[in-house]
């Protein structure tokens, strides 16, 4: 039971991050590679929320990890045109000056 809310409040998180990451970029022309990212990113979050439904939370963490990682990844062509090719999400919220590294470093372990 509580892995379970954990994973929902992390997948809720996510949501947010994936809106404030979204709306943060959106009033700007963006590049065709980040928008194939942010699609990517998309169904990844869709992926997750079945996978939670299922009470599958290694994929569903792991997919989180995955919209997180490919959200900044877009956000970092847009800013840099240079995507790094590390999957740490701490890096990579660093990188685009994103504020909640505590729960970008708690998402990143997911992915070891």
């Amino acid at each position: 039971q509580p892995a379970e809310q954990e994973v929902r409040r992390i997948l809720r998180d996510m949501r947010k991050a994936r809106k404030y990451l979204y709306y943060k970029i959106i009033f700007i022309i963006m590049k065709q590679e980040t928008c194939t990212w942010l699609a990517q990113a998309k169904r990844d979050l869709i992926s997750a929320g079945h996978s939670l439904n299922l009470k599958d939370y290694y994929v569903c963490s792991f997919l989180c990890q995955q919209v997180a990682e490919k959200c900044f990844k877009a956000l970092c062509i847009e800013k840099n045109s240079v995507i790094p090719k590390v999957h740490d999400i701490v890096f990579l919220a660093k990188k685009v000056e994103y504020k909640l590294l505590d729960e970008c470093d708690k998402l990143s372990k997911v992915y070891v």
